[in-house]
């Protein structure tokens, strides 16, 4: 077999001996989840709103893609990521019923004495 066939197979296991597809779509995933929430939580903000409902994704998207890029690397890594998103996930979650909370109270009209 022909060294340019064996190749992305070879760059498709990581040292190991795992399948690193499971980690890499892992992290595009969530990261993909994050951000496309963060959208549509955009979309009903307004001015500067819309760019701080971006702010929670971050961190999500970060975790998201060292767990996918540990777990290529080493697939004993990571053993509890799920519960590595819902640690940050609770918190970016908070903080996006935050922003809308505090972007709902801005925007309601003042009822006039």
């Amino acid at each position: 077999m022909s060294a340019f066939v064996q190749a992305p197979a070879a760059l498709a296991r990581s040292a190991s001996g795992g399948d690193v597809g499971f980690s890499v779509l892992l992290a595009v995933g969530v990261t993909l989840a994050a951000f496309a929430f963060a959208r549509r939580h955009a979309k009903r903000a307004r001015g500067r709103w819309t760019a701080l409902s971006f702010v929670p994704a971050v961190p999500w998207a970060f975790v998201a893609i060292r767990v996918g890029w540990d777990t290529a690397h080493d697939p004993t890594s990571h053993n509890l990521w799920p519960f590595e998103f819902v640690f940050v996930g609770v918190p970016c979650a908070i903080a996006w019923w935050i922003i809308g909370l505090v972007q709902r109270r801005g925007a309601a009209p003042e009822a006039s004495a």
